[in-house]
């Protein structure tokens, strides 16, 4: 049977399946379809993004199940998640907050 750390390892291709379907369903979103040479919009759309999400959440529901069983207590799994997340969130909390002292804040067009 192989060791956790590789069956951990064997979810990385599916991992990198879904950020690339989530990143290009942002990037086409945005693009009208008139910028990929098509005269009328797509009569069938595929939600790739949408899928790319549903595989995250397949694999982290997968990897937070392992964790919470290997962890020696319910107490000691929350501080090891809350110590690896808090200090990047206040982090991007902070920049993003300068960032908007600086830079006057995105305004999103409805494209008329």
């Amino acid at each position: 049977m192989p060791s956790s750390r590789a069956s951990i390892e064997a979810f990385d291709s599916w991992r990198g399946l879904a950020i690339v379907l989530v990143v290009s369903s942002h990037y086409t979103a945005r693009v009208p379809f008139w910028a990929f040479g098509s005269e009328h919009e797509p009569v069938l759309m595929f939600r790739y993004g949408m899928l790319g999400v549903f595989i995250s959440f397949v694999i982290s529901g997968l990897l937070m199940g392992q964790a919470i069983r290997f962890s020696p207590s319910l107490a000691a799994f929350w501080a090891d998640r809350i110590s690896r997340i808090w200090p990047l969130f206040a982090l991007a909390s902070i920049v993003i907050f300068l960032l908007l002292q600086i830079l006057p804040a995105p305004v999103v067009n409805s494209g008329q």
